[in-house]
């Protein structure tokens, strides 16, 4: 999942406006063979699929489906409290988020949401089929070599909170549904953090090697 991370500062009032231009295509290919590159395109959709969503404190997981991937409004830590809502438009040739809330500071929290794409098993419901270059889930023993390109394009004109984009990688030890379970592997890679943004909110608390 490819998602942008708000991250809360300690104001009452929270003014935002995002425009997420994002394409994404995932090639696919055998580096030991070299046989010919297959590119997975998830977006734009090959379907030419469009659509709008509107996510709130009462609709967190507002989602428009395409053809290969969906796009959430992901507002996964947003207090109940929150005032406002965040606006998801696709069209033929882009995706963008634009929000507004206020009302956040009761929850004295750093990450607040993560509206973005979701490729691959939900587990927490309902997901398009994958992209038949590209199947998951897979077991990471079987993965073959893949290169995940995003063109990605940050426009906010009025915000008081940083921003980030990360690419989220979920690993699970059975499939299933149901949410989150202990075990699970949450892997986060920060294509970019806006200046304010300041230094990361998390800790190195060990290392550890995970076998595959």
């Amino acid at each position: 999942m490819i998602c942008i991370t708000l991250n809360k500062r300690t104001k009452t009032v929270l003014v935002l406006s995002i425009m997420l231009l994002l394409t994404a295509s995932i090639n696919s290919y055998n580096s030991y063979t070299q046989q010919q590159v297959q590119i997975a395109t998830i977006f734009p959709d090959p379907n030419k699929i469009t659509g709008q969503a509107v996510g709130s404190a009462g609709n967190k997981w507002a989602t428009i489906r395409l053809t290969y991937v969906d796009v959430v409004a992901n507002l996964w830590n947003i207090p109940d409290t929150a005032v406002g809502s965040i606006t998801l438009t696709v069209t033929e040739e882009s995706v963008t988020g634009e929000g507004d809330f206020s009302e956040l500071y009761p929850a004295r929290v750093r990450l607040i949401a993560g509206p973005g794409f979701r490729y691959g098993i939900n587990i927490w419901g309902s997901n398009p089929d994958p992209h038949p270059y590209f199947k998951l889930p897979i077991k990471l023993s079987e993965l073959p070599t893949v290169k995940a390109v995003f063109n990605v394009s940050v426009d906010f004109t009025k915000t008081l909170t940083p921003i980030a984009i990360n690419y989220y990688l979920w690993i699970s030890k059975t499939l299933r549904s149901g949410g989150t379970s202990r075990g699970d592997i949450l892997i986060s890679i920060q294509m970019y953090r806006s200046p304010e943004a300041g230094a990361p909110g998390g800790t190195l608390v060990g290392s550890y090697i995970i076998p595959v």
